[in-house]
């Protein structure tokens, strides 16, 4: 579907009077019969006192090809209990349809991820939104929405846990991305086709440089202390795999603390970095990767020690309480 394929959306605007001189009018639009296939919207509920007149209007979009129709408003009027207005709509082409234009990555530093681009055309009374595929599956991920034909538009694709974030290590990085012509609710009036934006992640900023001091392993849990200051969150990677990637917040201690999804028995390669928001540069930035453990393995909890916690020297006991000592064990085991 090309952009312009749609036309206008189109209206029509009528009074109704209620002629009856004791009681009032309702005229009930929000479940009026409609033509299939037509979208309406800006349909309301009308109450109109004795001889006085409301004047109404209802606007549809424009489908691919002309249509007729009949619009049936039901009301309260014994003798005339429904309007029947004849619709019709035609497509007209939308001159000067939205477009894209300038789609870059951003210039100010080499480890900015961020998008910006620009939408100029009509809009026919809706938005333009720009989708973007971070994983190239032909959905859309994110998206930036513009209202206003020319105005700017930045996408951080970082929202997403699985899309690269900066490191010391350089990153090739390809983002998709297309334009969504919609009405005013949001229903596509027309869906480019995708384009593909490459580019290279490398270094980090200023807030980048927040690091996590120190990881530890128990069970399944895993737990470290991070630098920095401000709300920030640790990312903690499970052999190298970026679908594994898990985001915990870092507590006002600089603590953080994280129940992975490992098996007993198990040899793991775990990493964490810090991931902060940086406001000069309105993007989030990573530390450096902290990598402690390279392979990691949960023990099965196990009991070192068992005893009688109270005995008269004989072994007997009154109360059966017994004392003893778990070990690696973590939350309530």
């Amino acid at each position: 579907m090309s952009s312009g394929e749609y036309g206008t959306p189109q209206s029509l605007g009528f009074w109704i009077t209620n002629e009856d001189d004791e009681n009032d009018l309702l005229v009930d639009l929000l479940n009026a019969q409609l033509p299939d296939g037509v979208s309406f919207y800006e349909l309301s509920f009308g109450q109109i006192a004795p001889g006085e007149s409301e004047y109404f209007e209802i606007r549809w979009n424009a489908r691919e090809t002309d249509w007729t129709g009949e619009m049936v408003i039901p009301t309260n009027d014994l003798e005339n209990p429904q309007f029947v207005i004849k619709l019709a709509g035609t497509v007209t082409a939308i001159t000067n349809p939205p477009a894209l234009s300038n789609v870059a990555r951003s210039s100010s530093a080499t480890y900015n991820p961020c998008v910006s681009g620009t939408v100029s055309g009509n809009f026919a009374g809706g938005y333009a939104k720009i989708e973007f595929d971070h994983n190239n599956d032909g959905e859309a991920d994110g998206y930036a929405n513009v209202w206003i034909s020319g105005k700017l538009f930045f996408y951080d694709p970082t929202h997403d846990p699985t899309f690269p974030i900066s490191s010391s290590t350089a990153q090739n990085v390809s983002l998709k991305y297309r334009l969504v012509h919609c009405d005013y609710l949001g229903e596509p009036l027309s869906t480019g086709s995708w384009s593909t934006i490459s580019y290279t992640l490398s270094g980090t900023g200023t807030t980048g440089t927040f690091s996590v001091t120190s990881l530890t392993t128990k069970g399944t849990t895993v737990s470290g202390v991070a630098n920095g200051s401000g709300e920030r969150y640790v990312e903690i990677m499970i052999d190298d795999a970026m679908s594994s990637r898990i985001r915990v917040p870092v507590g006002s201690d600089n603590k953080f603390s994280a129940d992975l999804p490992l098996e007993y028995g198990t040899s793991y390669a775990i990493k964490a970095r810090v991931i902060s928001y940086s406001a000069s540069e309105k993007m989030n930035l990573a530390g450096p990767w902290y990598t402690p453990t390279l392979n990691y393995m949960p023990v099965v909890p196990s009991v070192s020690s068992l005893s009688i916690k109270t005995t008269n020297g004989s072994n007997i006991t009154k109360d059966g309480i017994l004392k003893g000592q778990l070990d690696n064990a973590t939350g309530d085991a």
